[in-house]
C-alpha cells in the first residue's frame, strides 16, 4: 500500500492511540470522511498489536467505598 509521508505518520499515530482522528486528518490534509475511509482500510491490512489474553481481567473501582472507611 503506497501513501504518503504525512498519511503514513497519521496512520501509525492512529493506530497506536497517540493522536485522535481529526489530529490526523489534518496533519495529512484529509477530510474527517477521507481519514475515516482510509483509516478503515488501513486496519483492515494490519494485525491488532495487544496482547489478546484468554481470560479477562475485571478491576473493580470501589473509590466511594474507601473514602467512606477512610475519611480523611
Amino acid at each position: 500500500l503506497l501513501m504518503r509521508l504525512e498519511t503514513r505518520e497519521a496512520m501509525e499515530m492512529l493506530f497506536s492511540a497517540k493522536w485522535n482522528l481529526p489530529q490526523a486528518a489534518k496533519h495529512c490534509n484529509l477530510t474527517y470522511k477521507e481519514m475515516k475511509i482510509t483509516f478503515s482500510e488501513y486496519c483492515s491490512l494490519h494485525e491488532p498489536t495487544y496482547d489478546n489474553f484468554d481470560t479477562e481481567i475485571q478491576l473493580h473501582l470501589n473509590y466511594e467505598q474507601e473514602r467512606i472507611k477512610n475519611p480523611t
